[in-house]
């Protein structure tokens, strides 16, 4: 019977653990936390996404930053490595955009999306998407749009 709440709890910590190493580092820019007068920030859930395959599109467009330009960069950077799917644009050695597939958190739920574009070293866009999509389909969508 001792054993049991040492169970209980090694049980829990496991569970914590394993939903934080499903969090994104970009997380943190679209909260509602985050406050800066150089940014735009959008949020569309709803029927609005249902003919792209999407449940979620959240944006996030810094201008005259390069803090936090950098820093947004460095968090997608981190994010990177755990993406299923990527492609990356680069040009003299930078990434000036990028679009990263990651696994659903749960079975079944829907994939997850970051699409970055650095214009120059202080604006940049960060696009987070979830849906049941794939990031051929969305490359494709962003590209016809310009």
């Amino acid at each position: 019977m001792k054993r049991f709440p040492l169970f209980f709890f090694l049980l829990v910590c496991s569970i914590a653990a394993a939903q934080g190493q499903d969090r994104l580092n970009i997380e943190r820019f679209f909260s509602h936390k985050y406050r800066n007068s150089h940014a735009i920030m959008v949020e569309i859930k709803g029927e609005q996404l249902d003919a792209y395959r999407l449940s979620l599109y959240k944006s996030l467009e810094i201008r005259q930053q390069q803090g936090e330009v950098n820093s947004i960069e460095q968090a997608v950077q981190a994010d990177a490595k755990s993406a299923s799917r990527s492609q990356e644009i680069r040009a003299a050695g930078k990434i000036v955009a990028a679009y990263y597939q990651f696994s659903p958190i749960r079975e079944r739920g829907p994939n997850r999306f970051i699409l970055f574009r650095k214009e120059n070293n202080d604006t940049a866009v960060l696009i987070y998407l979830e849906g049941h999509t794939e990031l051929k389909r969305l490359i494709q969508i962003f590209l016809n749009k310009k």
